[in-house]
């Protein structure tokens, strides 16, 4: 399976084995964990709030894309490619005569914006692993992590190990988008990941006003 998967930046159906607290086929509605691991959080709120959260942070890439998008934020690249999607799936859909509309974008998330401190829970309620946003930092930079296990919504079922293989989902330390931005530091003689910023993301960080309101 795929390090995405396997350090807990995602809930990848296609990589359950039954591991990690769990058994037999994946849990009914595991989807909706997501919303509080790295890999959707992440790019939610680069989305959204790229600019702000993540200043410096630019698109990159590869040169048989046919894309001119290198120097560009993250922000303005997602947002740019997904508005030319609408405008394709509209200019193909614009003469059928059975088509009222389509939705933009199902079921957003807001990321980590506004999320008051980065120990708490992200996730809408405690289910599967239930990691914080910095444990999910954790894993993601590659460190095997302890998590409450939950076999339905609110019922705790036991302590389990998260990313035991120690994968980081990251290409590289060096891309780490969060540690770049100096909401955490990993101290280089013993490893310990230490949070900095527990509330980078409850404020705008230019205005200091809350920035969902």
């Amino acid at each position: 399976s795929g390090p995405i998967h396997d350090a807990g930046c995602a809930f990848l159906h296609q990589h359950y084995d039954g591991g990690g607290g769990g058994g037999g086929s994946p849990p009914t509605m595991a989807w909706p964990t997501n919303y509080g691991r790295l890999a959707t959080a992440t790019m939610f709120t680069l989305f959204f709030a790229g600019d702000e959260y993540a200043p410096g942070v630019e698109a990159v890439v590869s040169s048989f894309a046919g894309y001119d998008d290198h120097g560009e934020s993250i922000q303005h690249f997602l947002r740019k490619h997904y508005s030319a999607f609408l405008s394709a799936v509209a200019e193909i859909l614009k003469d059928e005569t059975n088509v009222l509309g389509f939705e933009t974008m199902n079921e957003p998330s807001n990321g980590f914006i506004g999320v008051d401190d980065l120990r708490d829970l992200v996730m809408p309620a405690p289910f599967l692993h239930a990691v914080s946003g910095f444990d999910s930092m954790r894993l993601a930079s590659g460190e095997a992590v302890d998590i409450e296990y939950y076999s339905a919504p609110f019922v705790f079922d036991s302590m389990v190990t998260v990313n035991a293989n120690e994968r980081s989902c990251w290409v590289d330390s060096s891309r780490d988008i969060w540690r770049r931005v100096g909401l955490y530091d990993i101290d280089s003689s013993t490893g310990e990941r230490r949070l900095l910023r527990p509330h980078y993301f409850h404020r705008n960080v230019t205005s200091n006003d809350d920035f969902v309101e």
